[in-house]
């Protein structure tokens, strides 16, 4: 009972911690803004010795992948709970358990049904975020989704999205899980592509908001 008292306070608390009246891809632009403009203040500021720069640049692909799991945790969770179909399409998810504890909390509208499942999605690399859009979705996302980078980049005809998108991300996971685990002590970031990767994630999320509301709304495609 304990660990069920614990999960809904750690919801409630969740919902403290974030504005509760600016759209989620408002939240989230503000926060990627905020770290483009700390690791350039950084790149810029020479009285920061070179081992300490580095140090500091460690914690941008750990601060991108905490900001790209809270706004998909907060997009699974209004899209369950907008209703049909993702209502229904959150069947689909293996990693929930039932919890009592929890199911009468959503009865009692003390927390959502969406903030229920969503918090116990996991979210370690982009195959789990494809995952569960395919999920809610009902459909192969990764397929639906590399159609949209390919309409992108022959818009503007380059192959600029559909060549390095999902390979920056990728990596950055991949640099997250090792500064969260390492030592790593012989690896160099360079400043350039780490700024890279904030202009990925950013294009990222936009894309995807921009597919889900094309799927919500799709007379307006």
């Amino acid at each position: 009972m304990a660990l069920k008292r614990a999960l809904i306070s750690e919801l409630l608390e969740r919902r403290t911690r974030n504005l509760a009246r600016v759209p989620r891809i408002e939240q989230t632009s503000r926060r990627l803004h905020a770290l483009l403009a700390s690791l350039r203040s950084l790149h810029r500021n020479r009285q920061v010795p070179p081992p300490a720069r580095q140090e500091l640049m460690r914690y941008v692909p750990i601060a991108l992948v905490a900001i790209t799991e809270g706004h998909f945790k907060m997009l699974y969770r209004d899209l369950i709970d907008s209703g049909e179909p993702f209502s229904s399409n959150a069947i689909g998810f293996k990693d929930v358990k039932p919890d009592i504890g929890a199911l009468l909390a959503t009865s009692r509208r003390t927390i959502s049904v969406g903030e229920f499942i969503a918090s116990q999605l996991p979210h370690n690399n982009l195959g789990q975020i494809e995952e569960h859009l395919s999920t809610l979705l009902a459909q192969d996302f990764s397929a639906e989704f590399t159609k949209r980078l390919v309409r992108e980049d022959t818009a503007v005809g380059q192959k600029i999205f559909q060549t390095h998108l999902r390979r920056f991300i990728i990596e950055t996971f991949r640099d997250r899980h090792i500064f969260c685990h390492e030592l790593a002590s012989r690896v160099r970031l360079q400043a350039g592509s780490l700024e890279t990767s904030i202009s990925v994630f950013r294009v990222f999320v936009h894309l995807v908001e921009e597919h889900v509301n094309e799927f919500q709304n799709p007379t307006n495609a």
